[in-house]
């Protein structure tokens, strides 16, 4: 499984922390995320393996 954090993903992408966050909780609502503590979060599963 993939872990990361905001802060991270932010860094890595060039988007700032508050976005990240914004769209990991939309990802999670969706199930497509699960936050396993401490701001860390899982890819539970992958939206391109369902087409």
């Amino acid at each position: 499984m993939l872990r990361n954090g905001p802060a991270n993903i932010a860094d890595e992408l060039d988007f700032s922390r508050q976005y990240i966050q914004q769209r990991l909780k939309r990802l999670e609502e969706h199930g497509y995320v699960q936050n396993i503590g401490r701001g860390v979060y899982e890819l539970t599963s992958d939206p391109r393996d369902e087409q």
